[in-house]
């Protein structure tokens, strides 16, 4: 092609047209991959090789590059409803996900020295002092950039009931989670859902 149509000069080159420097890029980027056996990833674009010869893909491959500029306003449509929905989950939620590692202690003001566990086992039983500690679940609405964390893995993972239900557990910022205490909060989760 390239003897043929020239390589830049003549107004229909064999470079001027872009499926052609796509072909040329995949051609030498294997030729390179021949000499560093390490580059097997660019051994991969010999696909694009042939998707350059069908007509058909070259359809499909052009109207996806058409599609991106539209993709960019359902982006910022879909990041300013996270946001929201991150400053709302922050009203709802912000510093309610704690908990004390001693299950018997609600309040943030008891959860301090230590406390006892006794451990049961084939051999008999033993006890194990523990120190108590404040602690924050692994998703939670403490500040934005957390909220939609959590968010996303409500949207996107199957950790969303585990999140849903720890909300619903929540009560303040200064009592732990207990079981059912704001049951309402789950329409938060299923709105967003």
């Amino acid at each position: 092609k390239i003897y043929v149509f020239g390589l830049w000069i003549p107004k229909n080159a064999y470079l001027r047209d872009t499926w052609n420097r796509l072909d040329c890029f995949v051609v030498f980027t294997a030729t390179i991959a021949i000499f560093f056996k390490n580059l097997f990833f660019f051994r991969t674009l010999r696909i694009i090789k042939l998707a350059v010869k069908s007509s058909e893909v070259k359809l499909i491959i052009s109207s996806l590059f058409e599609a991106v500029p539209a993709m960019g306003n359902v982006v910022l449509v879909c990041s300013f409803a996270w946001l929201i929905f991150g400053i709302v989950g922050l009203q709802l939620f912000m510093g309610s996900f704690h908990y004390c590692n001693d299950g018997d202690i609600i309040n943030k003001s008891d959860c301090n020295g230590t406390y006892t566990v006794i451990h049961r086992d084939a051999f008999g039983e033993y006890e194990e002092e523990n120190e108590r500690e404040w602690l924050n679940t692994r998703y939670n609405f403490d500040h934005i950039g957390a909220a939609i964390t959590a968010l996303f893995e409500c949207a996107v993972g199957e950790g969303w009931a585990a999140i849903m239900l720890t909300g619903i557990d929540s009560q303040s910022d200064t009592k732990s989670l207990q079981p059912d205490s704001r049951p309402y909060v789950a329409i938060f989760f299923l709105l967003f859902a």
